[in-house]
C-alpha cells in the first residue's frame, strides 16, 4: 500500500494509472490479490536463527500496517513451450533407433536357447 502511494511508484504505469489515495490503493490491491498477481505472506521466524522464511496464506485484502504481500516470480523460462512435445520425439527416436537391435537380440537369445536344448538333450 504505501508503495503505490509513495515515491517508488512511477514510470509509465504511474501515468497510465495514477494513484493520489489510500482507498484507490487499497482497491488496486484487492484487484491483484482476487486475480493471483500479489499473495498476502506471513513471515515466519526459523527456530534458533535469525533466518526467516515467507508462508503464504489465503484470505482477504486487508489494510494494516503488518500486512504483508509478496509475489511469485519463477523468471523467464524461453525452453517452457518445447516441453510438450518433447517426449512424443524422444519415444519416436528410440523406437527409430530400437529396431536394428531387437532382431539381433533375438536371434542371438534363440541361438542361446538352441544350444541350451541341445546340452540338455546330450
Amino acid at each position: 500500500m504505501d508503495t503505490l502511494i509513495g515515491p517508488k511508484y512511477k514510470g509509465k504505469m504511474a501515468k497510465d494509472m495514477p494513484i493520489k489515495t489510500r482507498a484507490e490503493a487499497a482497491k488496486l490491491a484487492q484487484e491483484l490479490l482476487r486475480v493471483g498477481y500479489i499473495h498476502r505472506s506471513k513471515r515466519m521466524e526459523l527456530a534458533h536463527t535469525r533466518r526467516w522464511e515467507l508462508e503464504l496464506q489465503h484470505g482477504p485484502f486487508e489494510d494494516s500496517k503488518d500486512a504483508l504481500f509478496t509475489w511469485v516470480y519463477e523468471g523467464a523460462q524461453p525452453w517452457a513451450p518445447l516441453l510438450p512435445p518433447l517426449p512424443p520425439l524422444l519415444l519416436l527416436r528410440l523406437r527409430l533407433l530400437l529396431p536394428p537391435l531387437l532382431p539381433a537380440q533375438r536371434k542371438s537369445c534363440a541361438a542361446a536357447r538352441a544350444q541350451a536344448r541341445r546340452r540338455s538333450c546330450t
